[in-house]
């Protein structure tokens, strides 16, 4: 029943909150990419808080970390500030963080689809902003990578548990 009460939560609660902040980011002149980003990383951490463990509260605020240095490398690559060499380190540390992140916990059928829910509907909030706005709006390519770097993990965690879960 508390898994049922959290999907609800994630769908009343996940659905408005990231429509809203794409809406702020489309008036702000902003990327709403990043906003889906914003709302999946606070609901995924609020699942792992919830429902997970130590270690799969560990490795989504890796995830969150990972994320957060993917949008600083692209920043910072767009602003013309950071070099080839520190570019390719910052890349093979963001890699590693991913990696670490990968190799934790397996999710129950239930988690599973408690993260899947987590990471469609604020995608599905930003697309109806992106649709609704006034001009035409583009995703932005600032949260894009981190995105689906999030959305890989979910898919390899999924795989994981389907394969340790055969007899």
């Amino acid at each position: 029943m508390n898994d049922l009460l959290l999907i609800a939560l994630i769908i009343v609660a996940g659905g408005p909150l990231s429509f809203a902040l794409a809406r702020i980011a489309i008036r702000l002149q902003q990327a709403p990419g990043l906003a889906a980003l914003t709302s999946v990383l606070i609901f995924w951490q609020m699942t792992a808080l919830w429902d997970g463990g130590a270690e799969l509260a560990s490795a989504v605020m890796l995830l969150i970390s990972v994320s957060a240095l993917l949008i600083l490398i692209q920043w910072l690559r767009s602003a013309a500030a950071l070099a080839g060499l520190a570019h390719w380190a910052l890349l093979i540390l963001a890699g590693s963080g991913f990696a670490l992140a990968a190799t934790w916990p397996l999710l129950n059928p239930v988690q599973a689809l408690i993260f899947c829910v987590g990471y469609a509907v604020p995608a599905a909030a930003a697309w109806c902003a992106i649709r609704w706005a006034r001009s035409p709006v583009q995703w932005g390519r600032s949260g894009l990578p981190a995105y689906g770097l999030i959305g890989l993990w979910l898919a390899v965690r999924i795989a994981a548990s389907l394969i340790a879960a055969l007899p």
